[in-house]
């Protein structure tokens, strides 16, 4: 189910990975999968997990997709109910019944259910992902904190950096004008001292 999570997540954002890396992680899980029903035995289709499902149905569309990845575009996730970044994890709708959009699971703010009946359906399947995927979405903001605070400091040490040289630039300039200032005053003395001769 890890590998089912990592395709789906890796085909619906492209800034974690490119097709070909979702088409690893894809495999990953048919492999994981395979030994899981020479172990236990095959397993009918209904047992077989949503998420398992729903990542042979995202790679079953992923044909042509690389091209987004060459292009740098964002790619969209698609399936057989239409071109949207998120569907029901149960039954694959891409809205509500009544045509408002899909609401989220409140326990790992990843997965998306179409109501109230197909998110209690699926949470068998779905209660081994969510504490993995809440983990990996606080790993995220974690990390996303720890870059701002970063991206913040640099641009504060860049800020003082530049204060540093601006002052520094202002003390020469001003050290700069009292040497002439004072060069300019021993000028005017000598220039006194020789006015005052020439008088005697």
């Amino acid at each position: 189910v890890a590998y089912a999570v990592l395709t789906l997540k890796t085909m619906n954002n492209s800034s974690l990975g490119t097709v070909a890396d979702a088409r690893l992680f894809y495999e990953k899980m048919k492999q994981s999968s395979e030994r899981r029903d020479e172990i236990y035995g095959q397993r009918a289709r209904n047992e077989v997990p949503s998420l398992v499902k729903l990542a042979h149905e995202a790679m079953s569309q992923s044909r042509g997709m690389e091209v987004y990845d060459m292009l740098g575009l964002e790619r969209v996730g698609r399936s057989s109910h239409g071109k949207t970044k998120y569907s029901c994890l149960k039954c694959g709708a891409t809205k509500c019944a009544d045509g408002s959009k899909l609401f989220v699971c409140t326990k790992c703010d990843a997965v998306h259910y179409c109501s109230a009946s197909c998110q209690k359906n699926d949470w068998a399947d779905h209660k081994h992902s969510c504490k993995l995927l809440k983990k990996e979405a606080a790993e995220e903001k974690a990390a996303a904190a720890r870059k701002k605070s970063e991206d913040d400091a640099v641009a504060k040490k860049s800020e003082d950096e530049a204060n540093a040289r601006a002052d520094q630039a202002a003390a020469d300039l001003l050290a700069e004008l009292d040497m002439e200032s004072g060069a300019a005053d021993k000028g005017k003395k000598k220039v006194k001292k020789k006015k005052k001769g020439k008088k005697k």
